[in-house]
């Protein structure tokens, strides 16, 4: 794929708030035959296939939601497993499961699975970095159980970013070959950015950001594409204003019923990138408005990637 390793075609070594990266909205609710994870019913099924295969399209930022789920290990015994999922009802606890989990949506893979992707991949591409933005999550103590585990096996440690400083203004190449993995305000307290938990921040008026990342950005739900552009720009507005030191997230989606049908159809969220890309480019000269960082939407792919990452002005494809 041509987007596979296309920060290798950036210039300048730019800091990452002056970079576009194509991004993920609900990475890990896809269907994977290949490693037995089921396909969700199309009101929760965000994504047509696994991290890795994500990346290689040309994503780069990976928004990640971990729930628990009840599986039968190698040896048929029941056990809890941190796993990606698309809820309505997020804290949703089973009766006599004593945890909580979701419900009204659907599971995807295993939280380990997108580490391990993750990981997989920037071992085979050196010149890319990937961000796993993991929030929404109600279980970090399983979360911390597996990825010690992980990070403990081999050279894994060595991929994953560990330097607590605010990422937004590291450059590209401090960035290249590793996963930078984020985490929302459940993680902050006893987790260590040695360790690879990265704290991730919304952006205040009022308060720098010292370390992890922090991003602006709004997301409401939406009726149709004139709603997400409506709010795109509205946030787009605000940005001009903030201090340069976190990043912008555009939410480039529709999730309010069939997902797929709202995003793949003739005057779905794919068919009106372009259309969204031509009218950045216009506010930025005459509005003045500041690049996006971070385009999410459904369903990445190759076209759609290209799109995005052809908004860096340091890219040289």
């Amino acid at each position: 794929m041509s987007n596979a390793m296309w920060m290798s075609k950036i210039q300048h070594d730019p800091q990452l708030i002056h970079m576009v990266l194509p991004a993920s909205h609900d990475a890990g609710v896809y269907g994977d035959s290949l490693s037995r994870v089921a396909c969700p019913k199309r009101y929760a099924r965000t994504q047509g296939s696994n991290i890795y295969n994500q990346a290689m399209s040309g994503s780069r930022v990976f928004d990640v939601r971990v729930f628990l789920k009840r599986i039968k290990d190698d040896k048929g015994k029941s056990v809890i497993e941190p796993t990606m999922g698309h809820f309505a009802a997020e804290k949703f606890k089973w009766p006599r499961f004593g945890k909580s989990t979701g419900a009204f949506g659907g599971y995807g893979g295993s939280f380990m699975t997108a580490v391990k992707d993750a990981v997989a991949y920037v071992k085979t591409y050196s010149s890319e970095f990937l961000i796993l933005r993991i929030s929404h999550t109600y279980c970090p103590e399983e979360v911390r159980s597996a990825l010690t585990e992980f990070m403990s096996v081999g050279d894994n440690a060595n991929y994953v970013y560990s330097q607590s400083n605010n990422i937004a203004t590291c450059t590209l190449d401090e960035l290249r070959g590793k996963v930078v993995m984020v985490f929302a305000s459940e993680f902050h307290t006893g987790f260590s950015p040695k360790d690879g938990y990265l704290p991730m921040f919304k952006y205040e008026s009022g308060k720098p950001t010292v370390s992890g990342l922090c991003f602006c950005g709004t997301y409401k739900s939406k009726k149709d594409m004139k709603d997400v552009l409506k709010v795109a720009q509205k946030a787009a507005d605000e940005h001009k204003g903030h201090r340069q030191d976190h990043l912008h997230w555009v939410y480039w989606q529709q999730t309010g019923g069939n997902v797929s049908s709202n995003t793949l159809s003739k005057k779905g969220a794919h068919a009106k990138l372009g259309d969204f890309i031509t009218e950045i480019k216009s506010k930025i000269d005459k509005d003045n408005w500041t690049l996006p960082n971070v385009i999410g939407h459904d369903f990445v792919n190759e076209q759609t990637c290209k799109q995005i990452i052809e908004l860096n002005p340091y890219y040289g494809g």
